[in-house]
């Protein structure tokens, strides 16, 4: 919005031959609507549309009123349409340059003093100069924002293409805690799934075998593509006749095997024929370690105690109610595929999962230790699914 008052005077030259050049000296009174568009907050183009009532007066080079004027013959004050196109630019802080071009439509025919045809007169004028602002908006940090638009006025925006218009640096753009500068995808958050975590990117594929991880059941582990439940995402060991060398898959290779059928209990007792046996009650005392395989009691990287599990936990803690006076260390393991403090967090709640389980089946509490062990002590190679598996387990081990 603008609004106009002040004085203005028009030179010109009639078309007729016998009139004089004359000079028209008027006051304005008026006002209209301005738009305008800034670029970075430097440059400023706008047009105006608006109406002004003038008070005319022409008179000659002399400044002597000219005939019709000082005869009173027509009324000096009219309407004015104006129209002005112009721009701005910023020099300063709060200095500026600014340039404009009006076009001015008086509803008279009487502007330099004589009237002729049917036509209103109209005239054109110039502008340019300077403005200062005394109480006008900053732009602290230099960003190209003013101070009332900027949601950071002290700290310039970074214009990295994420809401630039909010004047604040982004340094995490999609705030998965990976710093812009060493994210390699700045605008997809990190996943946080134990592959690749510090990249940035979300691993939707970890292990890149074209299974989504959200439909892999081993999301770390490749799929072999061999024909064999291909679409699960795991490998599978096979022989040379396309059989699988480990079908109970208990980490016991089938020609090793006595049960190849029937996974191995891993309770500590003749775990190595791959046949599932109980402790006989009673031998608490001779017994100084049970393993339990962690294939068989939890899901991929979950510490939740699988339904099929509850029968062989039941057994195990039948053998330690035997004597409940002794104590005993329960440690959780798994292989070394992941973080070590991930993996550490996780086997000691496996272990902890465990022990929950056997007091709830009326084993008193003081009876365990509960240790997580992650990736220590492997009792077999990490390089092969079958040893991921076996490194994947929990030891209930005698204290005394």
């Amino acid at each position: 919005m603008r609004f106009l008052f002040g004085g203005q005077t028009v030179n010109g030259e009639d078309q007729f031959k016998e009139a004089p050049e004359f000079i028209t000296d008027m006051y304005i009174l008026g006002g209209g609507l301005t738009v305008g568009y800034s670029f970075q907050n430097e440059f400023f183009p706008y047009v105006y549309a608006g109406v002004s009532n003038l008070w005319f007066s022409p008179k000659d080079q002399n400044g002597k009123r000219l005939t019709n004027n000082s005869l009173g013959a027509y009324s000096r004050s009219t309407i004015a349409y104006d129209a002005e196109v112009g721009s701005r630019i910023a020099l300063q802080e709060n200095l500026s340059l600014f340039f404009g071009i009006g076009a001015h439509f008086v509803q008279t025919d009487n502007f330099d003093d004589i009237s002729a045809g049917n036509s209103n007169d109209f005239y054109y004028s110039g502008r340019i100069g300077v403005s200062l602002s005394l109480f006008g908006d900053k732009d602290s940090d230099g960003d190209g924002i003013w101070d009332s638009d900027d949601a950071c006025p002290s700290n310039p925006e970074d214009y990295d293409g994420f809401q630039d218009e909010d004047g604040c640096p982004d340094y995490d753009n999609d705030k998965d805690k990976v710093l812009d500068e060493i994210d390699k995808c700045p605008n997809d958050p990190e996943d946080r799934d134990g592959f690749q975590d510090d990249d940035g990117c979300p691993d939707l594929d970890n292990d890149g075998d074209g299974i989504p991880d959200t439909k892999d059941k081993c999301p770390d582990q490749p799929e072999n593509f061999n024909g064999f439940e291909d679409e699960d995402g795991c490998p599978d060991i096979l022989d040379n006749t396309k059989r699988l060398l480990d079908n109970d898959n208990d980490g016991i290779l089938n020609y090793l095997d006595k049960c190849p059928d029937q996974a191995e209990t891993f309770n500590g007792f003749q775990d190595e024929d791959g046949c599932p046996d109980s402790i006989a009650v009673g031998d608490t005392v001779s017994v100084k370690e049970i393993t339990l395989e962690g294939n068989n009691l939890f899901g991929w990287r979950s510490s939740e105690i699988k339904p099929t599990a509850y029968e062989e936990l039941d057994k195990t803690a039948e053998f330690l109610m035997n004597d409940p006076f002794i104590k005993w260390a329960v440690e959780g393991y798994t292989d070394n595929n992941g973080i070590p403090d991930s993996l550490k967090a996780l086997s000691l709640e496996r272990a902890k999962s465990v022990v929950r389980y056997l007091i709830n089946t009326g084993l008193p509490s003081f009876m365990f230790r509960v240790y997580g062990k992650g990736g220590e002590s492997p009792i077999t190679d990490n390089n092969t699914l079958e040893g991921r598996l076996k490194n994947n387990r929990i030891v209930i081990r005698r204290l005394d």
